[in-house]
């Protein structure tokens, strides 16, 4: 996903999402912020761990690159099957 990050800081996006994603998942299954003895599992915390990874796109450029070139094994390489 890319996103123009215009005014906001990485932080204050990460923020917006990760709020934007858990209001609706909340929304849809309010049995995940049910209290403990209902069987909740968020009842005393919130869904989202404060970490955050927003990269550039450069850097999704460079994974890209590098999950296509591990799509192929190289011949040399030795698998698990041979032992």
């Amino acid at each position: 996903m890319i996103i123009d990050m215009g005014l906001y800081s990485k932080p204050q996006i990460a923020k917006m999402l990760k709020g934007y994603v858990a209001r609706n998942l909340f929304r849809l299954m309010p049995w995940l912020k049910a209290n403990k003895w209902e069987g909740g599992y968020f009842w005393n915390s919130g869904l989202w761990n404060p970490a955050y990874d927003i990269r550039n796109v450069s850097d999704l450029e460079f994974y890209m690159r590098y999950l296509d070139r591990q799509k192929y094994s190289s011949t040399n390489q030795t698998i698990l099957s041979s032992y």
